[in-house]
């Protein structure tokens, strides 16, 4: 096999891989509202605010990214409860009342745990590609924050940890294939905003 079958091959896997990626992350949106919706009623009435859930989310999520690369087991735990509660505040949202700036810090809490993931990579992997994709991860949260989270954007935060989670299966793949993927998905959605600006401007 040649270095450009090579190539085509490396590149159809990731697509497959990205199709795959959508598909879970509509299954997990289809779960949380059957599943979580009746255990977050409880957390309503006692006066737990989505926000409150949210900040613990964000510090859930921050420190699993200091354990990334350290203690693994402890990296695992921290960012599964980080998910949860990060579920969970979007249900009692829509329980209560969402407010624009909820909605903004979740976003933007659940971005800075992305980013600090993909910088951990690079730190661990020494590999300056992980610094583009940084970019072009920050160019394109700009874009989306900047237009007031209406343009397309595909969030690369959960397909990062949960396949940072099973890394000690295969080191190599695993980590980086994380950081390859994630690009993908950045690139797409960077692709996404363009074409979203340009619809726009010939309103």
């Amino acid at each position: 096999m040649n270095n450009r079958s090579i190539a085509i091959f490396l590149y159809l896997f990731n697509i497959k891989i990205s199709m795959r990626y959508l598909q879970y992350m509509e299954w997990t949106r289809k779960f949380r509202s059957k599943y979580f919706n009746g255990m977050a009623k409880p957390l309503v009435k006692w006066g737990i605010t989505a926000n409150q859930l949210t900040t613990l989310s964000h510090l859930l999520g921050l420190l699993s990214c200091y354990f990334l690369f350290n203690n693994h087991i402890v990296f695992v735990v921290l960012f599964c409860l980080h998910l949860v509660a990060d579920g969970f505040d979007g249900v009692v949202a829509r329980l209560t009342k969402p407010t624009l700036f909820g909605d903004y810090y979740d976003h933007i809490g659940d971005q800075i745990v992305a980013l600090l993931l993909l910088l951990k990579i690079y730190l661990y992997l020494g590999d300056y590609y992980v610094l583009v994709i940084l970019g072009i991860f920050l160019l394109t949260n700009l874009i989306y924050f900047f237009s007031e989270m209406k343009s397309p954007i595909i969030f690369v935060r959960t397909g990062t940890g949960v396949a940072l989670i099973f890394s000690p299966l295969n080191p190599a793949l695993f980590v980086n294939g994380t950081y390859l993927v994630s690009g993908i998905f950045l690139i797409y959605s960077l692709a996404k905003q363009i074409a979203y600006y340009s619809l726009e401007r010939k309103k």
